[in-house]
């Protein structure tokens, strides 16, 4: 099977690490050419949200599937961690969760049961063994079946994201996975019929180099819960005393402010969103922790 080629997209896609990065600071790339070379390299993989069930602390493994589970969906994922200019990446910690065959999320299962954690090796290869995602409902609709990832190394900005599958019924309608930054991240599971496995995924991850000295993004994600997608209002709440929101702000796609508040000392902060338009935003905090920003969905 060909490894996936990292082509440049149009619109959101290109977006992905350098305007986030810009609104962590709050500044604005100016060199063009930059942006430009950069079309001609491993375009850094786009971002999806986080969601719910991420559980720090997964082991070091790559069979996710208990003993237990009889599931004959199986899948063999495998791929690369690699730099912006198609180097591979040794030693990055490719974190792996997700629903099993019937859609249950293992939260509190000591085991960590669908979940797992990979180093890649030399020459930046990955892998798991773990079968296909159910399809869960999330509101009045169901998710598309996918695979959470988070893949880190000092030195590079980590990578929060989804993959989808292509042919399922439900990325048309889904927020996430609708949106044209997903497109590369929707791929083929292959069947293969193999004594070991019934299907093949390959993915490669591409991580975006940090130079001088630009911060790692803040990792509270965990601390925080807010609504995504969300319709008339969107409410944002610290899960942890310890994480204080002094500030936050909804910015367009562009990076231009839509809604705002400051000299904050809360846990939880709402945002009447009735008149903004359905669409891709980011919610940039300030909190006792760092500033963070996150993807969020507005819909009808």
């Amino acid at each position: 099977m060909q490894r996936r080629k990292f082509l440049k997209i149009s619109g959101l896609g290109s977006i992905s690490a350098g305007l986030i990065h810009s609104f962590l600071t709050g500044t604005r790339a100016e060199n063009s050419q930059d942006e430009k070379n950069l079309s001609l390299m491993c375009e850094p993989t786009t971002a999806d949200i986080l969601g719910p069930y991420y559980r720090a602390n997964s082991p070091l493994r790559s069979d996710i599937v208990p003993e237990d589970d009889n599931d004959e969906n199986t899948v063999f994922l495998s791929g690369k961690v690699l730099t912006n200019d198609c180097s591979p990446v040794e030693g990055a910690s490719v974190e792996l969760w997700q629903a099993d065959g019937e859609s249950e999320y293992y939260m509190q299962a000591p085991d960590f049961r669908y979940r797992g954690t990979f180093i890649s090796n030399a020459d930046g290869t990955y892998f798991f063994n773990t079968v296909v995602p159910g399809h869960y409902l999330n509101g009045a609709q169901y998710r598309p079946a996918h695979l959470h990832f988070r893949v880190t190394k000092p030195g590079f900005r980590s990578i929060i994201t989804q993959l989808y599958f292509e042919g399922d019924p439900y990325i048309s309608i889904d927020p996430w996975a609708s949106v044209p930054a997903a497109a590369l991240r929707i791929i083929p599971l292959v069947e293969v019929n193999t004594s070991e496995h019934k299907h093949e995924l390959n993915f490669d991850f591409s991580l975006d180099i940090i130079t001088g000295t630009e911060p790692e993004l803040p990792e509270f994600g965990g601390d925080i819960r807010y609504s995504n997608p969300f319709v008339s209002s969107l409410n944002i709440q610290s899960v942890s005393d310890e994480l204080i929101i002094y500030a936050a702000e909804v910015l367009d796609i562009q990076g231009k402010l839509i809604l705002s508040k400051y000299r904050l000392n809360e846990q939880n902060v709402s945002f009447k969103t009735d008149a903004l338009r359905a669409g891709l935003y980011f919610l940039r905090l300030k909190t006792s922790k760092g500033i963070g920003v996150f993807r969020i969905v507005k819909t009808d």
